[in-house]
């Protein structure tokens, strides 16, 4: 996923202990900081300008901060109209919610499907041709 961090995509850090989000923009993408052990900051890097480091979470819709709390440290989040509203999060510091047009996602019982297995796709093949 660090690969894939392209200069301008937004980022969103949740500041958990103060209830704040920071919001921001990459100036630079994924690079590995040689530092001496005595130092304690992070090697793995992306640079971020950030614009907005006090919006609070109150100004985001529940759907959003459920796709926001990720216990990854790198996700992209697609669900619910997600890059509109971040953007509109960073330039107004408002969730404006999904649009009225675009219902939420809902899983339905075709997409939480698995796939068969590739010995139960020859068995049913075998089973059709005898």
């Amino acid at each position: 996923m660090r690969a894939k961090v392209r200069v301008g995509d937004l980022v969103v850090l949740p500041r958990k202990k103060i209830s704040q989000l920071a919001l921001g923009i990459v100036t630079r993408g994924y690079w590995y900081r040689n530092i001496p052990d005595s130092d304690t900051r992070p090697p793995h890097v992306v640079s971020v300008d950030w614009k907005r480091t006090d919006v609070p979470r109150t100004a985001v819709k529940q759907d959003l901060l459920n796709s926001l709390g990720a216990s990854l440290t790198l996700c992209s989040i697609k669900r619910n109209d997600a890059r509109r509203r971040l953007h509109h999060l960073l330039l107004t510091g408002q969730d404006p919610g999904v649009r009225s047009d675009q219902p939420p996602k809902r899983r339905t019982v075709q997409s939480i499907r698995r796939k068969p297995s590739p010995v139960e796709q020859v068995t049913s093949s075998m089973s059709q041709t005898i």
